[in-house]
């Protein structure tokens, strides 16, 4: 029998609390507090017709959580998909090019996040980058900080996972991996979540102009033109390939547009504008 990989939490207890009574009172107050939704939304448990598309922050969840829960309460309306696929940015460059991690589990203090062995196997076996790699996920945050929200909204419906890690942010692993992506869900919906913060410790003003040159891209589904403005303009977003990935699928999977749904930044916590780090949510429908 093929060994299941069971992945600790890494980071519970510093970008989100360990106790599942504090986390999920800290969840609560990302949707009902005044940067967030401003309610926990109400679940659809029908079967989601479409496949969606969220760019969602990964920082601790006292600073970009408020912004994360507009992307989760859209993806609550949406209805119950069978998979979720999350792309991250592997911040220390650890194993393969494109990291998938294998069949096992995600555990957090709400408890566990099933791997979808069979998608899983099929994206590692359409995609020539994919490599399954746990090693490259252990302490990794930019997907775990994700499934609590996931666990949240959806309780025992939470669906399956496919974890994926990108180190190389280039263009052409991005898309490669999207058209990956893409053939494995051709034929159902599913939740497509890009995990990325936008500038990191610049002013206000200046992450604000920086930030929209990445963002006009993103509502604009130009995975290609996101990737070259990123570079252009020296933009400190740690996701871009992730979400040129999630935007290349999106697209060959019907998807047509894209709303930004918030867009905030470390100093509405801190109240120090001088060096933030900006959060953005969007649904891609």
């Amino acid at each position: 029998m093929e060994r299941r990989v069971i992945r600790q939490a890494a980071v519970a207890g510093s970008f989100y609390p360990a106790s599942r009574e504090g986390l999920l009172a800290l969840i609560e107050e990302c949707f009902t507090g005044h940067l967030g939704p401003r309610s926990v939304p109400s679940v659809s448990y029908d079967p989601a017709q479409k496949t969606l598309g969220l760019v969602s922050p990964h920082a601790g969840y006292v600073y970009s959580g408020p912004c994360a829960a507009h992307g989760f309460a859209r993806a609550a309306q949406a209805g119950l998909f069978e998979t979720v696929v999350v792309v991250g940015p592997n911040h220390r460059g650890w194993g393969a090019a494109v990291a998938i991690h294998p069949p096992g589990e995600f555990v957090t203090p709400l408890g566990t996040m099933v791997i979808d062995e069979g998608s899983t196997a099929s994206l590692s076996s359409s995609c020539s980058l994919c490599v399954l790699d746990e090693a490259a996920h252990r302490a990794e945050h930019s997907v775990e900080v994700q499934i609590p929200f996931l666990q949240r909204v959806w309780g025992e419906k939470t669906p399956k996972l496919v974890a994926i890690l990108i180190a190389e942010q280039r263009v052409d692993v991005a898309l490669e991996l999207g058209r990956a992506i893409a053939r494995t869900f051709q034929d159902r919906p599913v939740l497509l979540i890009a995990s990325t913060d936008f500038t990191h410790y610049r002013p206000r003003a200046l992450a604000e102009k920086q930030d929209k040159f990445a963002l006009d891209k993103i509502v604009s589904l130009d995975p290609v033109g996101l990737m070259q403005e990123v570079t252009r303009h020296s933009i400190s977003m740690c996701g871009c390939g992730p979400v040129a990935a999630m935007l290349e699928a999106c697209k060959r999977l019907g998807c047509g547009q894209a709303e930004l749904l918030n867009y905030v930044n470390s100093g509405e916590v801190t109240g120090d504008f001088s060096d933030v780090v900006s959060y953005a949510s969007v649904a891609v429908t």
